[in-house]
């Protein structure tokens, strides 16, 4: 019998996890193959543990507590507790998003077609609680990203390391090519800081031995996207933990401090896009244009900040 297992890591979000949970009482379950659900309450104070219980017969859930928060250290713990259980497949998806009936067989039919790659990830439709506004609408295609959005269409496909994706709330690897691979606990978000790239480090890692990742698009989930992200002090939040999670990471080089101990070339690049945002803000406030300006500005902000407080990488993050 194959085993397909299912990890979700939740902080405080009872009623988003509810939803989620419900929607995977309706999976259909792959010929010759078993699930388990694995869940971590991270450093919850919610309803979130009597809302895990009230799912204790309906699905095969298999539950613990990690009391230290962060997102890196909850996902370990949900990867320690696979571990014991060693299955075929292990699935992500974050705790407010909804998954079709076929969607954990997709994943499934994906692995055994494509026996050469070990990552895998389906597209995500950002689904907005309240209308968002229009700001948000009209840049969309870029805003989407913060939202967790992808979509690279409705055929099965194999993209490239690079390209976008997969994404932490849809994401799925071959568990033998995985096997011993943790999270960097140095990113990720905290209750102090929200710092991404932990999925980015952890796929990069993964995917090294074939260099490509299955875009499955029978995979499709709904990610709920509750009113108070859909603020310009969200998406601002949002791009500057991306600036400094390039630099924390490696990706931006930290050797060339030349100004007030910071690269000369992040000052232009900030310059430059603070005064393309403020320019379109003016004229085209809806428009893709001003969500590009308005990323970028944000980001470079991110990376500015970022310089001085880069530090070594944890022992976690080195390919095994």
């Amino acid at each position: 019998m194959h085993k397909i297992a299912i990890a979700i890591c939740t902080h405080n979000r009872a009623a988003a996890l509810k939803r989620t949970l419900q929607s995977l009482t309706y999976l259909a379950i792959p010929k010759d193959a078993t699930h388990r659900i694995f869940l971590v309450a991270n450093a919850c104070t919610d309803d979130t543990l009597a809302v895990v219980l009230t799912f204790a017969d309906l699905l095969p859930l298999v539950s613990c507590v990690e009391y230290q928060p962060g997102l890196s250290v909850a996902r370990n713990t949900a990867l320690n507790m696979i571990e014991g259980w060693n299955p075929d497949l292990v699935i992500w998806c974050d705790d407010d998003v909804l998954v079709r009936k076929d969607w954990m067989g997709a994943y499934w039919d994906a692995l055994l077609s494509e026996s050469d790659i070990d990552v895998l990830g389906g597209p995500i439709d950002p689904v907005f609680e309240e209308a968002p506004p229009p700001w948000i609408v009209g840049g969309l295609s870029i805003f989407g990203f913060a939202f967790a959005g992808l979509d690279y269409g409705n055929t099965q496909k194999l993209l490239p390391l690079g390209t976008r994706g997969p994404v932490g709330a849809n994401m799925a690897f071959r568990y033998s090519s995985v096997q011993g691979l943790r999270f960097d606990p140095a990113l990720g978000v905290t209750p102090t800081r929200r710092l991404g790239g932990e999925e980015n480090d952890y796929i990069a890692r993964a995917i090294k031995k074939s260099g490509r990742w299955a875009y499955v698009a029978a995979a499709r989930v709904q990610h709920c996207i509750p009113i108070n992200r859909t603020s310009k002090q969200y998406l601002s939040n949002y791009y500057r933990a991306v600036g400094h999670s390039f630099v924390l990471s490696g990706q931006v080089s930290a050797n060339d401090f030349n100004l007030f101990g910071k690269p000369r070339w992040i000052f232009r690049v900030l310059l430059f896009t603070w005064f393309r945002r403020m320019y379109l803000a003016i004229l085209f406030p809806r428009s893709e244009r001003f969500a590009r300006a308005f990323e970028d500005s944000e980001t470079a902000i991110g990376i500015l900040e970022a310089y001085g407080q880069q530090g070594p990488r944890s022992d976690v993050n080195q390919v095994r």
